[in-house]
């Protein structure tokens, strides 16, 4: 009984072992074959395969595939002078972008001249302007605005100027305007800050910022005595303009007229005599 249990139970184990035995040839078969077919690759795959270089091979791992690329000829080419192009090239892309919007809002550089502070125009703090604006885009009427320029912000196309003035000598008005903007028609400077001690007109000041006159507006009640003194010379300056003018078109016009009388004059007195 004995020896018929135990041949059981061995019969029962190959039974049991026999799937998994199929199962390893199944997969080591499988992996034979996977071999075979990487260690022999089609023409197509080749083809399809990118040049490799085997000078520039990958070494960390043999099956890294490094593509070939092609020789560079720099025979054809000149590099750019370093002295060709403006600086601003070498420092990044918004620097050329400013300059050509700058250019393209002022071409003549004369409001970056009112601003720049290497320029013999540089307009001090303290100064009276008169900035005319358009009041739409279509630029039919335009509007003025005169005071002390109080501040200047420096900020590339955002520069813009800070204007006070009082209304009606009580109310403290303040106004900024952009100084590349497209609606500024006219700056005008009224009456410039640069007189120093024991000298006439308006005070050079020690400071960038006239902040300070927000409390104390003495220099602010001069502005409409300066803006109006100034409209004065201006009108004197135009008719006088007008008087010349007209003076010069009498002149000719009694020059081309002379010598016609004076041709009827003596026709009249060659009939006379006849």
């Amino acid at each position: 009984m004995a020896c018929c249990s135990r041949t059981l139970a061995l019969h029962r184990l190959r039974i049991s072992q026999l799937p998994k035995l199929d199962r390893c040839t199944r997969l080591g078969t499988r992996a034979a074959s996977f071999s075979t077919a990487a260690a022999e690759p089609t023409e197509d795959a080749a083809a399809s395969t990118p040049p490799t270089s085997s000078a520039n091979s990958y070494p960390f791992s043999s099956a890294a595939l490094v593509r070939s690329l092609p020789p560079t000829s720099t025979g054809d080419l000149t590099p750019l002078a370093r002295g060709s192009q403006p600086k601003s090239i070498y420092k990044g892309v918004l620097p050329r972008v400013h300059q050509a919007l700058r250019a393209q809002l002022d071409p003549d550089h004369s409001r970056t001249s009112l601003v720049d502070r290497r320029s013999a125009e540089q307009i001090p703090p303290g100064s009276v302007l008169t900035i005319e604006t358009w009041t739409s885009t279509a630029q039919r009427g335009s509007s003025s605005f005169s005071g002390v320029l109080i501040a200047i912000r420096r900020r590339g196309l955002a520069t813009s100027l800070v204007l006070r003035t009082l209304v009606a000598n009580k109310l403290g008005v303040e106004m900024r305007f952009s100084l590349y903007s497209p609606l500024i028609k006219e700056i005008k400077v009224v009456a410039r800050a640069e007189a120093h001690k024991r000298q006439q007109g308006l005070r050079r000041t020690r400071r960038a910022k006239l902040y300070y006159l927000r409390r104390d507006e003495r220099r602010l009640t001069a502005v409409a005595g300066l803006v109006k003194a100034q409209r004065q010379a201006e009108e004197l300056a135009q008719l006088q303009a007008e008087e010349k003018a007209a003076g010069k078109t009498g002149t000719a016009r009694a020059a081309g007229q002379a010598p016609i009388k004076s041709g009827n004059k003596v026709q009249q007195r060659k009939g006379k005599k006849r």
